[in-house]
Formats: C-alpha cells, structure tokens, sequence
C-alpha cells in the first residue's frame, strides 16, 4: 500500500461516518464515532534522555535497524579526555540501560512516523470494523511507507529533540544535524513493507486506541505494541521478541501540563546474555527544558539523582552488601568523575553533609529533596502500606480472582531491599490502581499478599 493508493480515501471515510440517519452513523440514532475519533498516531513518546546518562553521540543512532542496538560511546566524546580520569561507577551502571532506551524511542519513533504516513490508507481498510467496534486486521504486506523529504525532517527532530512535530527552524544546525539529514536523504524513495497489523478501540480505557505491527526492516524481529490516549498524555509501548519467552521491554509514558514522565521495564529472559533486572523512571519538565530526575532498580542497585545534557549526579545504594554503603558521585558526559562522597553506616553518613564547593555542590540532591522536585513536575506520590517485611519483589496486578496470578494485567513493579524502605514503578495511570492485588514474587512462585494496600497522596 503505497501513497499511490487511495488518494480519496480521507473524504470517502468522512462521507461514511456522516451518511448514517438520524444524525448518527451506520444508520443508527447514536452510531459511535470511533473513526472520526480516532487520532493520528503520537509524535512524541519520551522526554529527552540528556547525554550525560545515555552517552555518546544521539546523531550516529541512525536508523531503527541500528538503534535498537545498544552501541558503544563514540571515541569522538573522550578525544580531549585525560587518560588518568576515573569513570564513575554509577555511569557504568545506567549507561547502557539509558542508552537502550533512547535507541529504542528512536526505533519505535520511526515505525510510527512511517506508519502515521499512510494513516489515511490504513483508516480506509479499517472504517467498517471500527464502525462496528471490532478489531481491524491488515495483513502482511498491504502497507507501504516511503521515505521522503517529509520523514527525514521528522527523524531529525526526533533525534535531536524527540518529538517529531518539531519545527526545523527550532532544531540546531551542527555536525549531528547534517549527517542524520544526509542519511535519512540518502533513503528517501525507498521504502518500508510491514507485517500484519491490528488496530482497535477500546471506549473504557485509559488507552482508547490499540496498534500491533511489526516489519523485519527495523524491529529486528520484535512486535511492537502500542496504546495512546485521543490527548496524547497517556502512552504505552511494548516490544515482545517474537518467539521468545520473557523477552520484552514496557515504556509507559505520561505528560500533564507541569512534566513527564517515562517508566521503563525489562523482563529477564532465560538467557545468560540478559542485563538482568532493569527498572527506570525519568521524569522532566513538560518541555524539555532544565534538568531531569531519575531512579532506576539495576539488578542489586538503586540509584536515583538528576541530569542535565553535560553533567549529572547520581545517588547509588548497593544491596549486595549489608553496611547500609552508598557513594554520590558527580560525572560529565564522557563518564568521568567530577567528585565522589563514599558513604556508610560506620561514618555515620557523613556524605549527608556536604560542604558546598563552587557550583558542584548545587548538583548534590538528597532523597528528600528529590522526591519534592519530582513531586512538583505534578505526578501524584504512590506510597504502599502493609507490606510484610520479609517481601522483597512483589508486583502490583489487577484484581480479577477468576484469572491465575500470573495471566493478571501488570500495573506495578515493587522492590523492599531493606524492611520499610519500598521502591515502585508503574505502568499505569493512578486511577487505575484503585483495585488492584499485590503479588510477592519469589523466584517462580507467586503469592496474594492480602494486607498490602495503595495509598495515593493528593
């Protein structure tokens, strides 16, 4: 299905939904207005991950079919590096894991470009089952989506600034800018076949609008799943290898007025190559601008702090040993160290009192002081209660007792390291955990904890 195809077809759905009696559709006196309805596909799935925690050069992320692989930082950002500087510890750590993400935002970012390309084909397909508030199946092969001068503006924008409705005049002209516009120009009129997909609707969700697609030209063999809101301000996306068991990665992301925020999940595989445990949360400002915060569970560590594009701190916990140990560190974009506060039970945490040191110390953030700048970028604080102290990881489901525990609709990812001290990452909208169960995951068993509850501050 190419741009050739159809031409009319925007008029010809209009001319079906209104051609109904009565002033409804379909020749009903309230016929539904799920097509009309419907919104394009989203431009924008993620705030910006800055530099300093993804690493490398954004610009040589040049396509899906490579950016969907995590790639090592280009030589270019440590030229003027001095050999005897120290890596942080904590850049180890989150690097390849925000590295993935952004790779990953990119790659799916250009699938719905493509796809958002030839929406109005697919609407023609889809008008008469959406109409009838089913499932719409096209198969393998009948959408087409070509690369033009249009697609290479908006994969620019979506590498430099990750929102592909960016204007050109409001994207900086540098050496990144003209090879990703020489790449994606070197594609233009070439083209993308992609596999099977279902589009459908569903009026009581928080996600009223469901796609499944793939093409083997950029996911590599992975499916992409994705669910929006008609506003754009709520938006999953889920990436399941195909036919491999517990390989998948969740985004939810969710934007008010006041910020954003994207919440990541890697399932572990049965593979000895798998990262292992990885949970993320980014949370921004609603334009990108200043800084972002973030924690991230990654296997035994928990680390928290902010970012800009050149420097970042990081707070990091390790519960591999049992001291109560953890280190700040400050660190530039290259991964270097910029100053470091070891800190432990047995010095009474004396990294709690730093002395301010020029423009450095403005960098340090406590835990209490992060989770109040979060708190005012406007997402609402999830607190659990009842947790029995011997859970360590337990999920947060749907409360449905006629589904097995582990078939439940997954809202939340909890960790309790330490008794009392709970770490949470959600999937969903807050109005969604109103009923829900909590599960304790203990390597393969699952198990209700009836006491733990949800507490949503207002």
């Amino acid at each position: 299905m190419g741009r050739t195809i159809n031409s009319f077809s925007l008029s010809f759905i209009f001319l079906l939904l209104f051609a109904g009696c009565d002033g409804g559709l379909v020749g009903t006196s309230t016929g539904p207005k799920v097509v009309s309805d419907l919104p394009r596909l989203p431009k924008k799935i993620s705030p910006v991950i800055p530099r300093s925690i993804a690493g490398g050069n954004r610009g040589t992320n040049f396509s899906a079919s490579t950016a969907s692989k995590p790639h090592s930082i280009s030589n270019s950002s440590r030229i003027q590096a001095d050999t005897q500087q120290t890596s942080s510890r904590s850049w180890q750590l989150l690097q390849p894991s925000f590295q993935e993400i952004d790779s990953t935002r990119i790659s799916v970012q250009e699938v719905l470009t493509l796809l958002d390309s030839e929406f109005e084909s697919i609407l023609y397909f889809c008008t008469d089952p959406l109409l009838r508030a089913e499932q719409c199946v096209i198969e393998a092969g009948e959408i087409e989506a070509f690369y033009d001068e249009t697609i290479t503006r908006q994969m620019i924008a979506i590498h430099k600034t990750a929102d592909a409705n960016t204007r050109e005049t409001d994207i900086a002209e540098d050496n990144e800018t003209n090879e990703l516009r020489e790449y994606y120009s070197s594609l233009e009129g070439s083209s993308v076949v992609f596999n099977q997909l279902s589009i459908r609707t569903d009026p009581t969700g928080a996600h009223r609008f469901k796609l499944i697609t793939s093409t083997d030209a950029l996911l590599q063999g992975r499916e992409l799943q994705l669910g929006w809101s008609p506003h754009y301000d709520q938006i999953t996306y889920e990436l399941n290898a195909s036919g491999t068991a517990n390989q998948s990665e969740l985004f939810n992301y969710r934007q008010n007025s006041t910020g954003q925020r994207l919440t990541v999940q890697r399932n572990q595989s049965n593979t000895e190559s798998d990262a292992g445990t990885m949970l993320i949360e980014v949370t921004a400002q609603s334009t990108d601008s200043g800084d972002v915060f973030y924690n991230a569970r990654l296997d035994d560590h928990f680390i928290s702090g902010q970012a800009s594009e050149e420097t970042a701190y990081a707070y990091t916990k390790e519960f591999e040993t049992e001291d109560g140990a953890y280190f700040q560190e400050i660190f530039d974009v290259a991964g270097y160290l910029i100053a470091l506060q070891e800190c432990s039970l047995e010095t009474g945490h004396l990294c709690d009192d730093i002395d301010p040191e020029d423009e450095i110390h403005e960098l340090y953030i406590s835990p209490d002081e992060f989770d109040k700048a979060v708190d005012a970028l406007g997402f609402d604080d999830i607190e659990v209660i009842n947790l029995p102290p011997h859970v360590r990881d337990f999920l947060i489901v749907e409360s449905d007792p006629d589904t097995p525990l582990w078939l439940r609709d997954e809202y939340c990812e909890g960790w309790q390291p330490i008794a009392g001290e709970i770490e949470l990452f959600c999937f969903v909208p807050d109005l969604e955990l109103d009923d829900v169960a909590f599960v304790s995951v203990n390597q393969d068993q699952l198990s209700i904890i009836p006491e733990a509850r949800v507490l949503i501050a207002e």
